[in-house]
């Protein structure tokens, strides 16, 4: 079970069919290996994603 989660938006989604919603989950530990890194440059903790801790 991944300790943190980072919640962010779908990928291939066109516009106008919300493309806004945050529906993608990603383990932090492997968020550098994703086709589109949900922590790159220019994107904003709040807006573009947002971590989800696991706890018991």
């Amino acid at each position: 079970t991944p300790e943190r989660v980072i919640q962010t938006t779908r990928l291939g989604i066109p516009s106008g069919r919300d493309e806004h919603l945050m529906y993608r989950f990603v383990d932090a530990g492997y968020a550098r290996f994703c086709t589109r890194n949900p922590l790159r440059r220019g994107q904003v903790e709040g807006r573009d994603y947002l971590f989800l801790d696991q706890g018991n």
